[in-house]
């Protein structure tokens, strides 16, 4: 990693998430090896990695989501229960949980009742990085839908490599406070 002060430290970071920085690495990489030796391999390059990020990414964000979840009704339920959600709800329906479409978490959070729905509404409105954290993680997701159910091979996203690490990154910061949202939902 580069040193951002945008990019998390790898200390903080799960192994999914460090997969995906090495990913982005990778791609750093190539492109400083490539782009003075071959115009056109580069041209290649960027016409694909972008949307092997984006899916990783993606794919990455779907784990944290399900890890954070499970390990939520693990620590303010029981084993049962966490293991009850991890089998029928997160691992056949994921992609039921959000409005990919409407690129919206509103689902999720009203699954926990009223309260938390309305309050994290209220939040969205009110905290501009708690949006933006939101919007990211709902594009990656909805882009990457799009990718992989409309050809892949043809389908183009406008995201460069690093517009989706910065996405990826704010992204993350969302799943973070999902426990937080779930359980101060009339906090504001």
């Amino acid at each position: 990693m580069t040193g951002s002060i945008d990019e998390p430290r790898a200390e903080t970071m799960s192994p999914d998430t460090l997969a995906v920085e090495s990913l982005y690495e990778d791609y750093q990489g190539l492109v400083g090896d490539v782009s003075a030796k071959s115009p056109s391999g580069l041209a290649a390059l960027n016409r694909s990695y972008h949307k092997l990020l984006l899916v990783a990414a993606a794919s990455s964000l779907e784990g944290h989501v399900k890890r954070i979840t499970q390990a939520f009704f693990m620590a303010h339920g029981s084993h049962e229960i966490s293991q009850f959600v991890s089998k029928q709800v997160l691992a056949r329906g994921y992609h039921g949980l959000f409005d990919w479409k409407a690129e919206s978490a509103q689902p999720y959070f009203t699954s926990f009742g009223e309260a938390c729905g309305k309050g994290f509404k209220a939040r969205l409105k009110k905290d501009d990085q708690l949006k933006a954290d939101h919007d990211a993680f709902m594009k990656l997701g909805n882009l990457r839908n799009l990718v992989v159910h409309n050809d892949y091979a043809t389908y183009t996203i406008e995201l460069t490599p690093d517009e989706v690490m910065a996405s990826y990154r704010k992204a993350v910061n969302f799943t973070g406070r999902f426990e937080v949202l779930i359980l101060t939902p009339e906090s504001l």
